[in-house]
């Protein structure tokens, strides 16, 4: 296909990162317009998407998460971007993001029952102190790289 109109997939939203977005982008083009056998190939995309991902080969700015900041939220304890904010607050009081502003952060590493508000981290402090990005935290809430993830879980075993 020369021409695709997608709305709400995951190439499109702004609410998930760069990376999503290029997995999701590889698997259409892989279906759409690949000569090869449709889903062997899109799943070996997914495939070796996961494992430039499990072996940090993605750059940090690929998982780049960004969410305008309200004024007010009923619970600002679950909101990775309000916790983002916090923490640079704490670093450096008067840095912090106003509301209206987009705050970019990314997802650290962190057990596995952790709250996303409190992995959240600063894009730019992240990407000073080169921090290692939590990419389960991440696959969460995107269907195709959660398959992804549970899959490479396997053939790593």
């Amino acid at each position: 296909f020369k021409y695709r109109d997608i709305k709400g997939l995951e190439t499109e939203r702004r609410d998930f990162c760069d990376f999503a977005q290029k997995v999701f982008n590889d698997i259409l083009n892989s279906l759409m317009n690949d000569p090869k056998p449709k889903l062997p190939h899109a799943l070996k995309c997914l495939e070796l998407n996961m494992q430039s991902m499990v072996n940090n080969e993605v750059d940090v700015k690929m998982f780049k998460l960004s969410k305008r900041l309200a004024g007010s939220y009923a619970d600002e304890t679950v909101q990775p971007h309000w916790g983002a904010k916090m923490k640079r607050k704490e670093r450096n009081p008067g840095s912090e993001y106003a509301s209206g502003e987009r705050v970019e952060y990314v997802i650290l590493p962190g057990e596995p029952k952790s709250k996303m508000a409190e992995l959240a981290e600063d894009y730019t402090f992240a990407v000073d102190e080169k921090l290692i990005v939590g990419y389960p935290h991440i696959l969460k809430g995107c269907p195709i790289l959660e398959y992804g993830q549970k899959h490479q879980d396997r053939k790593l075993k």
